[in-house]
Order: structure tokens, then sequence, then C-alpha cells
């Protein structure tokens, strides 16, 4: 809702008016409260239908009409959910689900999914999202995997033409190497470990991403334990060998990022910190801080315990988004200068509709069309999902939430949310850790551009009745 401005341009009775012709319950004659959504319009969707489609009329210049979530049932649901993955269907009893990767081979689509509590990860085809199957099974101490104790991230990279895995192992503390050559049949090559051949930053080993440094590819490892970051040169996977490493207590989350000039940087979550730290790696014997952003700053209020991060581009811009789990919040920053990161948004979950953002934990950014971004949010306390549209970085607003409840597929504790497209279409992965299970939605993402083309088009004509009662 929002507070009135006044009588307005047009009047009390030119307010009533447009109530009644569009935000009245069994309206016959306008069509604006169903087209944004509002379930309840003469009810509790009030103040946003007055708002979004009577502001001018009722004098409420300075309000924000985004109304509340989606309707999720057919035919305008935005996410259907498709399939569970756990023990009754087939799949491992995956206690601690933590993780997961995607990938392909040949015509055919994988996920890793890594399962904290069980020292396990796990191989699926997902190449029918509505019936995956178990392909294989990797648990700690067998077959030759000695770095799978307590798996918390998964990266798959190609080394010299051939599919492999890297999974860091926070309480083996060091990384696992897997041939992915045939995905039914992975074969683990070779780990690093902390203490071990050189590598001194691998204690309570937390993320993992590859760049390409000197010609050479590198596992950027963070260590939250050991409080900094490794990075491994994994050009022979049979070989790994740690070139440096640098200093940077809480490190948890990170991201890759290269700058046109060929410049790589890691944008690294110091959970416990408060910090995003920005690091250049392109001499991967000397990586080195260039920035940081610490929540209170006075240009970054919000960045309270970072967590998930996922970068995008949009109109030229690089943006990155960073869920904050303790501060129950995204904070939306462009990267497009490495070294001089700036705050484009944030949002909070004390704002009612935003609820899903509490203890938001992961996040995964979806450029549907040129016209279309958008970003799924897991929220680990709040126990759901919220879709968020980011076309206007500068005015996110949100499009659906899904919140846990038990006639609804279990979406307690979510520690993970991915984003895949199969089929010719997107697809949802979301990690319950509490429940064990992965479940798969349908993200119907032309019902979501649509929506979100709708209510870009009402903010602009709301942003430009501001500047005219400004003048």
């Amino acid at each position: 809702g929002g507070k009135s401005g006044g009588s307005g341009s047009g009047g009390g009775g030119l307010c009533q008016i447009c109530l009644k012709s569009h935000c009245a319950r069994h309206s016959t004659l306008g069509q604006c409260a169903a087209k944004f959504g509002y379930a309840d319009p003469s009810g509790a969707d009030l103040e946003y239908c007055k708002c979004g489609c009577c502001g001018k009329q009722c004098g409420m210049l300075n309000c924000h009409g985004t109304p509340p979530a989606a309707d999720l049932s057919p035919p305008n649901r935005l996410l259907e959910h498709v399939f569970s993955m756990n023990k009754t269907t087939g799949f491992p009893d995956s206690r601690g689900v933590r993780s997961l990767a995607f990938f392909s081979y040949g015509r055919y689509e994988y996920a890793l999914v890594a399962s904290f509590l069980d020292n396990a990860v796990y191989v699926a085809d997902i190449s029918v999202p509505s019936a995956p199957t178990l392909e294989a099974t990797m648990r700690h101490g067998q077959n030759g995997y000695r770095m799978l104790e307590g798996p918390t991230d998964i990266t798959v990279t190609h080394i010299d033409g051939v599919l492999h895995a890297l999974i860091t192992s926070l309480t083996g503390n060091g990384v696992q190497i897997i041939a992915m050559s045939t995905p039914w049949e992975p074969r683990p090559v070779a780990f690093a470990q902390d203490g071990v051949n050189g590598c001194d930053m691998l204690r309570g080993a937390h993320s993992v991403a590859v760049a390409m440094l000197s010609g050479k590819p590198h596992a950027v490892v963070t260590a939250y334990m050991g409080g900094g970051i490794q990075l491994i040169d994994i050009s022979r996977p049979t070989s790994p060998s740690c070139v440096s490493h640098l200093p940077l207590p809480g490190a948890q989350s990170l991201v890759i990022r290269a700058q046109p000039g060929g410049e790589m940087y890691a944008l690294v979550a110091q959970y416990d910190l408060d910090r995003l730290q920005t690091i250049d790696i392109s001499d991967p014997r000397e990586p080195t801080a260039v920035s940081e952003q610490t929540h209170g700053a006075r240009v970054l209020e919000l960045l309270e315990g970072p967590t998930g991060l996922d970068l995008f581009t949009s109109s030229g811009t690089e943006y990155a988004l960073v869920t904050l789990e303790a501060g129950d919040g995204l904070q939306l920053l462009n990267v497009t200068e490495a070294r001089a990161p700036s705050s484009v948004s944030a949002l909070h979950a004390g704002k009612s509709h935003w609820r899903m953002l509490r203890g938001a934990a992961s996040v995964a950014v979806v450029t549907a069309s040129e016209n279309c971004t958008l970003a799924v949010v897991g929220s680990y306390t709040a126990n759901g999902l919220q879709v968020l549209d980011l076309t206007v970085p500068s005015k996110p607003f949100e499009l659906v939430h899904l919140a846990h409840r038990p006639d609804r597929p279990t979406l307690k504790g979510i520690v993970d949310v991915g984003v895949r497209h199969v089929e010719g279409s997107y697809y949802l992965y979301a990690l319950s850790s509490s429940d064990h299970t992965v479940q798969v939605f349908h993200l119907n993402t032309s019902i979501a551009c649509e929506h979100a083309r709708a209510l870009n088009a009402l903010h602009a004509a709301g942003d430009d009745d501001e500047s005219e009662d400004d003048d």
C-alpha cells in the first residue's frame, strides 16, 4: 500500500469511481486488478490496488503499487512443482543436502548434488526434469574417494577437453577432483588437502570456482576455517599444485568475473565480517585485495551476513546480487568497474512483500530474454522461495513467493537454488536441507516476463506522474 498524497488532480469523486470500476471484488468494467494479479482488490489488496490502478485519481503519487504474490493456481502458474528427488523416488536419503551443480554431456543434462551429513555426492540425469534418474553415488572412503567428507560446493569444468568436477570438503579440509567423462561412472583422479604439498589455506574448504589464469585453469577455493583463499593450478588434474594463498577471514561464497581488458577478479563474501571483498587474481602467484564493501558503511548500509552470490548483465552493465542470510535481505551492486563496486538497490524482509528474504541463503539469476531478468531466492529461515524481477536493477520487485505448507512439497530450510534450461524450458531446483529433498519446479518465464513487463510499465507511468507533480 501507500500513503495518500492529498486529493490529487482527479479529486475524491474520481477516486471513488475508479475504485468502483477497477478495485471492486466483482467488477466487470475494469480489468486493472485482474491484469496485475490482485486477488482481493476490495479487501486485503485494496491499498495495492488503489496505488497500482487508481494512484493518480486517489492522489497516491508516492506509493508502492507492487502487488502481492502472483496467483499460483492454473492456468497462471508461474512455479509448477514437477518432482521431488528424495528416498521415496529412488534417490539417496541426502541428509544435509547442501549444494548442486549442472553440466551437459552430449544431449543429456545432469545435476551433481552434495549431501553434507552423508559425506556423499550423487549424479542425477535430469534430461527429463519431471522424471530424473539416479546415475551414480560417490561416498567418502569408498572407491578411492578420499576428500568428500562434509562436501559443501561443486563446480564442473573442462580440463584439456575432459569434463571434471571439483568438490570442496569442509571437514576434510580439501578439494576432491573427479573425472566425469562418463557421468554414470565418475572416477576420482586426485585431491588437494590443507597442509600437504604446499597447500596452506584449505582448512574448512567452503566454495570453489575455476578461472583461466596465465593460460592455465586454476581452482580458487575459499577456506572458512583457515580464513583465506587458495589458488590451485589444475592444468594437470591428476597432480594439482597449490600456487598461492591470501588471508581473508570468514571467506565463504565466491564468484569469478573477467574484465574486458583481461583482468580476472574474485568476488568473495566474508560472512563473519559482513563484508564483500574484491580480489585481483590475474596473476595467480600474487592474488591482491583491491576493494571491500562493509555492512553499515555510508554508501552501503545493508551487507549483513553475505552468503549467496550471482552475476548478471543488463544493458551493458555488470551486476552482482548478494543474499544476506543474517541481514534478511538482498544487496544489488554495480560491479562493472571491479575495483569500485557501488550499491544499486537493497531489499529487506522488514516489508511485508519481502518476507521470503528472511534468512535469504542462496540466489540464481535467469536472463530469460534481452528485456527480462529474473532472480530466484531461497530462504533458509522463512522456508520458501521468491521470484524477483531485476529488469530494472534499481527497482526490483516480487513476482511470486512460495512458502512451505503441509499441503505443498516441502520447502523447509532452503540452502541452495539453481536454474537450468532443459527441453526448451527453465527448471528450478531447490534444496531442502531439513527434509533431505531436492524439489524441482517448472519456472514459467513467459508468464513471469509478461507480468514483469506490465508492472514495469505501471512503475514507469507512476514515475512520470511523480516527476510532473514535482515540477
